[in-house]
């Protein structure tokens, strides 16, 4: 199931997102760590996999960014942030990714029936 670099090319290139950030993305899949005497390619692996997930579960992905969004706002208000962030900003991201999760079983429940 490993790609190839024109395989990770071409699915950057269909998303719909600025130049800039396919650039990260990019930047991204170009990180190595080194462990012992061996590279790896941990940042090939992420965007591999964060765009298998992407594509596979669309409304969960979305949910995960919407809660983050709603999270990072929370969490960025002067002074009442260090409470809400941890509380409400964990909920906000706990509902907005469970909505996106039932929505995709449902979808494939009701593709997998026909309906």
């Amino acid at each position: 199931m490993k790609k190839t670099n024109e395989d990770l090319h071409a699915d950057t290139n269909r998303l719909n997102i600025d130049v800039e950030t396919k650039k990260d993305i990019y930047d991204i899949r170009d990180n190595v760590i080194k462990i012992g005497k061996k590279l790896v390619k941990v940042g090939r692996w992420l965007v591999e996999k964060t765009l298998w997930l992407a594509s596979q579960y669309p409304r969960t992905t979305h949910g995960f960014i919407l809660g983050a969004a709603i999270s990072w706002l929370l969490a960025s208000i002067p002074g009442a942030g260090l409470v809400l962030g941890p509380t409400l900003g964990t909920l906000a991201l706990t509902v907005c990714v469970g909505a996106g999760a039932l929505s995709d079983i449902w979808a494939k429940l009701n593709q997998s029936m026909g309906i």
